[in-house]
């Protein structure tokens, strides 16, 4: 017999009519991972069956950290995967180190903005916020002005940096910035990041002037390899289902 299909909508009340996408976006989260978990844990479904549709890359994204936390709270086993997410240029692990490159070869005071968005992007995977004074530090341009928010040992040995071979370098900087240990989110788009890197150097080495030139044409579109046998939970966006 021909099994028939379900729709299950679930209504959240809102405070506010006119900001009812913010007030709801938590709780809706919360619903959503529920209803995964119930459905791994009674092996209704597995992870590969489920897919999640959104409107935008940022939501996406926003889903694949709510899951992959999930995942761990509840000790779950599944991956999650989206072509538009996945991306290495969307990780800010990477982006930090990208800024990281681009601070130590791009120092003058018109370059001050990338010590800015390294501070921000530390502080935003520690999940911290930095106060609006803080910000007040950048306008000298001095790493050591910024110890608060940045690793003591990044400051220290900041002047050597960039004397390093450019596969050592990244390596030193995943370490100092903590982004070794196995339940790291950031470990994927780094290995894939570290495997662009040696791929860049394997022909002689080059620079970090060198590579980030190779980033900003071709590197930044890299996305992490996926495996279409993976027990894996697909999040895709409106506009990627359509094949655009």
């Amino acid at each position: 017999p021909t099994r028939l299909g379900a729709i299950e909508i679930s209504y959240i009340p809102v405070a506010d009519g006119r900001y009812r996408r913010n007030q709801v976006i938590e709780e809706s989260l919360l619903l959503l991972c529920k209803k995964i978990g119930e459905w791994l844990r009674t092996e209704r479904y597995h992870a590969k069956q489920i897919g999640i549709l959104v409107r935008s890359n940022a939501q996406a994204k926003l889903i694949i950290q709510k899951l992959m936390d999930f995942k761990k709270e509840e000790n779950l086993s599944f991956e999650v995967i989206s072509g538009d997410a996945l991306a290495l240029a969307s990780n800010d692990a990477v982006l930090l180190l990208i800024e990281t490159l681009k601070a130590l070869v791009y120092n003058s005071e018109n370059h001050s903005i990338h010590k800015a968005k390294m501070v921000y992007l530390y502080q935003a995977i520690q999940h911290n916020k930095v106060s609006p004074t803080a910000w007040l530090a950048f306008a000298a341009n001095d790493i050591r002005l910024l110890k608060d928010f940045l690793p003591q040992a990044l400051i220290d040995s900041w002047e050597t940096w960039q004397k390093q071979p450019l596969v050592h370098l990244i390596e030193k900087l995943i370490e100092i910035y903590g982004f070794t240990t196995e339940q790291n989110i950031h470990l994927p788009y780094l290995l894939a990041f570290k495997d662009m890197i040696s791929g860049f150097s394997s022909n002689g080495e080059r620079g970090i002037i060198q590579f980030l030139e190779f980033w900003e044409e071709d590197g930044n579109r890299a996305v992490l390899p996926s495996n279409s046998e993976v027990n894996a939970i697909e999040v895709t966006t409106i506009h990627k289902s359509k094949g655009l």
